[in-house]
């Protein structure tokens, strides 16, 4: 076997100390950039995100909404208790699905944890700076400018908070992702899941908090980029008792039988 002559010790020694740092100094630098966006883009982010929080929020009042009224119509949803209960499940399920996606870290996703890395490494288009040059042909600038245009290093720091497994409910909800919904976990599918559902409680009460908080985190970032603020269904006339008319027309069906049955007689 040929002796290793210096300059191969100069090569192990580059590969085993300096090259692993620059490979990962080099990496990070790569995704960064990746990152990067125009404010076009950061917007039309900001938008598919909204739309999936206003989707989870409209099917989460709809659920809750029913289980308000339902025990006002237990002879009406008897009629057909295998469509209510199927389609109240169809409603939770998809909530629980799409909360999973919007606070899912994994980097290739567009969820909430992702979204902050974005503006992190954006921060200088939120600067007053920029804010003047993108509206500079705006009548109504000078009045805009006595808003608050820049994102605080403390305010970023929170969102990372909310946002990831540090917060108790991202943590209960991404649990229940990687083991019943993205997977179904092979233990849990045969072994008592009750422990485990003591353990990661997914409330009611946490669901519609993890859909507020999504909405905050946007209104925030969208309010210092100058861009529009939108509560989901807050404040909205959005008629999620609708389905009542279903479960009237049936009172009044299971009424006109009734009487029916009482003139044969």
């Amino acid at each position: 076997m040929p002796l290793l002559t210096e300059l191969d010790l100069v090569w192990i020694w580059f590969y085993k100390d300096v090259a692993p740092t620059a490979l990962f100094q080099f990496s990070s630098l790569m995704k960064k950039r990746e990152l990067k966006i125009t404010p076009k883009h950061l917007l039309e982010q900001i938008k598919k995100l909204r739309n999936e929080l206003f989707v989870a929020n409209v099917q989460f009042d709809l659920y809750v909404s029913f289980n308000k009224t339902a025990p006002a119509y237990k002879e009406e949803i008897g009629c057909s208790p295998l469509f209510w209960d199927y389609t109240m499940k169809a409603h939770i399920d998809m909530v629980v699905l799409r909360l999973c996606r919007l606070y899912d870290p994994d980097p290739r996703t567009l969820s909430l944890p992702n979204f902050i890395k974005t503006i992190e490494a954006n921060r200088e288009i939120f600067t007053k700076a920029a804010f003047i040059e993108r509206n500079k042909n705006n009548l109504n600038l000078e009045r805009q400018l006595e808003y608050n245009r820049e994102l605080s290093s403390s305010f970023l720091e929170e969102a990372k908070k909310i946002c990831n497994e540090c917060n108790p409910m991202v943590k209960e909800l991404l649990m229940v992702r990687r083991y019943l919904v993205a997977h179904l976990n092979r233990k849990l599918a045969f072994d008592d899941i009750k422990h485990f559902q003591k353990r990661f409680p997914l409330i009611f009460e946490n669901i519609g908090k993890l859909i507020e908080n999504g909405f905050d985190l946007l209104n925030n970032v969208s309010s210092v980029f100058g861009g529009s603020v939108f509560d989901g269904t807050k404040n909205t006339n959005y008629p999620f008792d609708d389905f009542k008319f279903i479960l009237e027309t049936i009172k009044m069906r299971l009424k006109r039988r009734e009487g029916k049955m009482f003139e044969d007689e």
